[in-house]
């Protein structure tokens, strides 16, 4: 008979084997697919036709034994939410297909592997989706076509909330909107943004840093701008920046305040301003606060000080300057609307929405008479490629934190280094990296190659979306990465995650941190070739599962997601039959405490430590 201990043991075994797997991933039982799927609009065998012979309509067709179908079906949900509002009167829908239930409708569509997303128009086949799958990839994707197909009912209004709310459905140039003078208006801009720059009496007066406490800060601090770092003394890399910090006092005299915090003393303070590691340093202005999160060497801090006290939070331009910022910049973003018919808070909110990204991206704010509704657009490859914020821009503090979030997660170039400034970022996100592993001598080589690749790879998922300055192409989807990494800099970092020595260089993978996944060879096995014409071919094969990665895991997590690949079929079956999955159990328990206990009593067992009777 089996104790009490050993029913237990069983009892566990078969709880951590049917809920390792959602552990391994990190998923939330409470909510499964099928809740998911409950709320998204299905299409069949019988109703396909009927359905898709009227409007635009973007068809998810997965299978649920698929798990990039799983990781799809909520970002799927949430994009048919927002286009319910938004793009629905323009006759553009969203659909999914369950080919495990729907195989006759899935093989007339010719499908290659899951999930494929197609687009249909009144009953015919368009194209195939081949961007990005996040919210707002397929968002953009999705206003550009409604608009495209249905520009009749795009939504239009000469109210000055209509332009405060929505942006217009289609790209439109601004320069194109510049003949009247919008001259006293770009004068108020300037003025406003200067007095950021402006040079303040008793500002850091002394060079040194100043103490402060819980009593003081907020008596102190009213002359601004402050650079304030919060620490323990306990701590090593507060330590480590404690002289650095007293030379950051004397470079920056006469400019910037430079404070710190002892956290151990002063917790309330540090509880107010969300401390949440040692050191964090903060900037306060006029603005707001602006976290510092570069690296702690002296030059970066000088570098990062001075840039928020010399150079504007933002520019002002007009309409007719917008081709050539756009050229000089190899990113910049763009607000641009009709002062005459854009409400004043509006244009308040957005210039909140500049200082919060000052010191990270390129703005202007541009005035333009006449332009048909307020836009955020972002210029890259020197105004090549035009890319427009797809959601609505209103005066909320969750809107302005949404373009906030857009603004920083296009920030970065057609190509560029990753370094320790972008490197958790850029090798710890949710988008694909093409990366190009390189010396010193191969760096100038490898930018060409990428950036040409990079025109290439948006072209390829942009097609027929030209317009803006000197037809620049509009994009839809930008959410692949194109960087270099020096291999002599950055070699330990190259072999703990990939296995690459630093003397492979130069060579090209493509890595998929969000699955922990990279690539490195093509379909034949093949290293990857570094060449512009190939690596758009790459990218495709690596996001569509045509080729095989390898895990940029961990050892422990790769071992538990190979168990969940393995498992996660079998356990999707018996959710569908509760049944069958309480008779395993119960079978499994009982045969499990059977055999142990005939293994114990076995006459023929030769490990056992019970002797046998006379």
């Amino acid at each position: 008979m089996c104790t009490v201990r050993q029913k237990l043991l069983v009892l566990a075994l078969l709880v951590l084997a049917f809920l390792g797997p959602h552990i391994a991933r990190g998923a939330s039982i409470g909510i499964t697919n099928a809740d998911y799927d409950s709320q998204i609009q299905q299409l069949n065998n019988d109703d396909f036709d009927e359905k898709i012979k009227t409007g635009t309509w973007l068809v998810f067709f997965g299978a649920k034994t698929c798990p990039h179908c799983r990781q799809l079906t909520p970002k799927w949900l949430e994009a048919q939410n927002w286009i319910a509002d938004t793009v629905a009167p323009k006759k553009f829908f969203m659909a999914k297909v369950e080919c495990t239930k729907n195989e006759n409708l899935c093989e007339s569509q010719q499908l290659v592997g899951y999930p494929t997303l197609k687009l249909f128009h009144n009953g015919a086949y368009v194209e195939e989706y081949l961007g990005s799958l996040d919210v707002e990839a397929m968002v953009t994707y999705i206003s550009n076509k409604a608009s495209y197909y249905n520009p009749a009912t795009s939504r239009t209004s000469t109210t000055s909330e209509a332009n405060l709310n929505i942006s217009s459905g289609v790209y439109t140039d601004p320069s194109k909107f510049a003949a009247a003078s919008v001259s006293a208006e770009v004068a108020h801009l300037s003025a406003w943004a200067s007095k950021f720059i402006e040079t303040k009496e008793n500002v850091n007066p002394t060079g040194e840093v100043v103490a402060l406490t819980d009593a003081s800060f907020d008596k102190t601090t009213v002359v601004k701008p402050w650079f304030v770092m919060f620490h323990a003394p306990w701590c090593p890399h507060c330590q480590h920046l404690a002289p650095i910090w007293e030379q950051l006092g004397s470079s920056v005299k006469g400019r910037v305040n430079i404070g710190k915090v002892d956290c151990t003393r002063e917790t309330k303070l540090c509880k107010e301003h969300d401390i949440r590691g040692y050191p964090t340093l903060k900037f306060f202005d006029e603005s707001g606060v602006i976290d510092f999160d570069g690296q702690r060497a002296l030059d970066e801090l000088v570098e990062f000080a001075s840039q928020l006290t010399t150079i504007t939070p933002f520019s002002a331009i007009d309409g007719a300057s917008y081709t050539a910022m756009a050229a000089s910049n190899p990113t910049a973003f763009f607000y641009i609307y009709d002062p005459a018919t854009t409400l004043r808070s509006a244009v308040d909110s957005m210039i909140k929405v500049a200082l919060s990204v000052r010191s990270k991206t390129t703005f202007f704010l541009a005035p333009t008479s006449g332009y048909p509704a307020p836009s955020l657009l972002r210029t890259v490859d020197t105004g090549r490629f035009t890319h427009r914020y797809a959601f609505p821009l209103e005066l909320t503090p969750e809107s302005r934190q949404a373009a906030n979030k857009w603004i920083l997660r296009h920030r970065f170039p057609l190509t560029f280094e990753v370094s320790s400034d972008n490197g958790d970022e850029i090798m710890s996100g949710e988008r694909v990296v093409v990366l190009g592993i390189v010396d010193e001598k191969g760096v100038d080589r490898m930018r060409s190659v990428l950036s040409e690749a990079a025109r290439k790879w948006i072209e390829f998922n942009n097609p027929m979306h030209t317009g803006g300055a000197q037809g620049s192409l509009q994009l839809e989807s930008n959410e692949v990465l194109f960087g270099w990494i020096r291999a002599d800099l950055w070699g330990t970092f190259l072999s703990s995650t990939y296995g690459i020595s630093s003397s492979a260089a130069p060579m090209l993978i493509i890595a998929d941190p969000k699955v922990e996944l990279f690539y490195d060879a093509d379909s034949l096995g093949k290293a990857f070739i570094i060449d512009a014409e190939a690596i758009p071919g790459y990218i495709n094969m690596a996001t569509r599962g045509v080729l095989k990665g390898k895990s940029s895991a961990g050892f422990i997590k790769r071992m538990g997601l190979q168990i969940h690949d393995t498992v996660a079929p079998v356990w999707q079956i018996m959710q569908a039959h509760s049944f069958v999955l309480i008779l395993l159990a119960v079978v499994c328990g009982y045969m499990s405490c059977s055999l142990y206990s005939a293994w114990k009593g076995s006459n023929n067992n030769p490990y056992s430590r019970v002797p046998k009777a006379d």
